[in-house]
């Protein structure tokens, strides 16, 4: 968790904590370092707690490609495909992606995928100065691969129905 002064910050890995923390510098925040926005909200803070979310399929594809997170075994200890990992997922950690979101209760969530307007509306309606709209709207993508995988379209259909809720509550369709 980020302490930003007039919110809170803290979002799960692989769902743009390092842009966001770019941005909010470039809007002025003292602070770029974004390795404790992973920690989640601290319960019983009344300051206002800002999240991310990222599509599921996005999350499961970007967990691939960087070999990251709780995902890490299930493909590289056993050299799986995409496909075959993707399989693992439902098999073994269906609405997994929804758990680890749902950690984050924010007071206000913004989807990965609506970046860079998402996070300057946000800043504006924060701070009577505009925030520099035009350094925050051509911020490059952070910690992208280029090799992620092309999805087979019934798996991809297999995780919306799996994480459904979660594809629900933010409007993933």
């Amino acid at each position: 968790m980020i302490d930003y002064g007039h919110f809170l910050f803290a979002a799960p890995p692989r769902t743009g904590t390092g842009w966001f923390a770019r941005a909010a510098y470039l809007a002025g925040f003292d602070k770029e370092d974004h390795t404790q926005a992973h920690s989640p909200f601290v319960n019983g803070n009344p300051s206002f707690r800002v999240s991310l979310v990222r599509h599921p399929c996005n999350y499961l594809s970007s967990c691939y490609a960087s070999q990251w997170g709780i995902f890490k075994f299930v493909s590289f200890v056993h050299k799986e495909s995409f496909n075959d990992f993707v399989r693992r997922y439902l098999l073994h950690h269906s609405k997994c992606i929804g758990q680890l979101f749902n950690q984050y209760t924010a007071d206000t969530v913004m989807r990965l995928e609506d970046m860079p307007w998402a996070f300057i509306e946000f800043i504006g309606s924060l701070m009577p100065k505009k925030p520099r709209r035009d350094s925050i709207s051509k911020l490059e993508k952070m910690n992208v691969s280029s090799e992620l995988p092309k999805w087979d379209p019934g798996l991809r259909r297999l995780v919306i129905e799996a994480e459904k809720e979660i594809c629900d509550k933010y409007e993933y369709y």
